[in-house]
């Protein structure tokens, strides 16, 4: 037998009258030594997944006997739930997650052990979604007559990706208004910024969000 190559036998029974028909054949057999410590085979490279899609990887290894493969995600054992499927059906591990979200994001680490050794590989799973709120509390930084400088600092959470910029919204409380665009862009290294176009007078809250490249955020 070619060491790595599938194989299929089946059994023909001989008397003095011949021999009979083959009975089934057998289900397909890799050629591959007794012991052998496990190794991952398939290279692990870093993942980005929006928010809302599925994912599947397929992750190829040997090992023999066939070692026990466990996931784990920032540490946390990866285990088949509503959302998520980890399978081991030698040689492939498959993990399958539906309906991504941005807290699914962490290192995911493969391991498999038998008695002859062990391997694991991992990869950064990162899940693409808007950006978290700025961290507030907005502070006033300067009040004249018809406009005022606010500023904020960077949301905790970028989405998984750079933050693009910024976008102000105000709300006039005096004229029973809703919230309407005051500053449409805002640099994203830029956390100061001064809103124009304000009625002297009048009592207002504003608001902040941040944009990369998913969207606006809360």
């Amino acid at each position: 037998l070619t060491e790595g190559e599938y194989y299929q036998f089946r059994i023909i029974a001989y008397n003095v009258a011949g021999q009979s028909p083959p009975g089934e054949p057998s289900e397909p057999i890799q050629a591959r030594p007794r012991y052998q410590a496990p190794k991952i085979l398939t290279p692990l490279t870093d993942v980005n997944v929006k928010a809302g899609n599925n994912f599947t990887i397929d992750v190829e290894y040997i090992g023999s006997p066939d070692p026990n493969v466990n996931w784990f995600v920032d540490g946390t054992p990866l285990v088949t739930d509503e959302r998520t499927t980890v399978s081991a059906i030698a040689p492939i591990t498959t993990f399958h997650i539906v309906n991504c979200k941005r807290s699914d994001s962490g290192d995911v680490v493969i391991k498999l052990v038998n008695e002859s050794g062990s391997d694991k590989g991992s990869f950064f799973f990162n899940i693409l979604d808007v950006p978290g709120p700025p961290t507030g509390p907005i502070e006033f930084e300067d009040i004249d007559n018809n406009s005022v400088t606010i500023s904020w600092r960077p949301p905790k959470d970028n989405g998984g990706s750079e933050i693009t910029g910024y976008v102000i919204e105000k709300k006039d409380l005096d004229h029973a208004g809703g919230w309407v665009p005051a500053v449409n862009y805002i640099g994203p290294k830029v956390l100061t910024h001064k809103v124009p176009r304000l009625l002297e007078g009048n009592r207002y809250e504003f608001r902040v969000f941040a944009v990369n490249a998913q969207g606006r955020g809360p």
